[in-house]
């Protein structure tokens, strides 16, 4: 089911920011690319940490796998 079709059963936030997640989780299900997902807000200072953890964590495997270390 789309939003659309959620969305009169379900008010709020939780089901249209559960359901990015969905599709954005089966959309990198290729094995090349790497999912972490997060529900934040910009003022919550500990899970920015891990926002920027993973985004290194990222950007590390890219660059490990471009040069066949990986």
């Amino acid at each position: 089911l789309g939003f659309r079709q959620r969305r009169y059963s379900q008010v709020g936030a939780n089901p249209a920011k559960h359901l990015v997640f969905q599709r954005i989780s089966t959309a990198s299900g290729d094995g090349k690319h790497y999912c972490y997902p997060h529900f934040t807000c910009a003022v919550d200072t500990e899970n920015i940490r891990r926002v920027f953890n993973d985004c290194r964590d990222i950007i590390q495997r890219m660059h490990l796998r471009q040069y066949e270390l990986l």
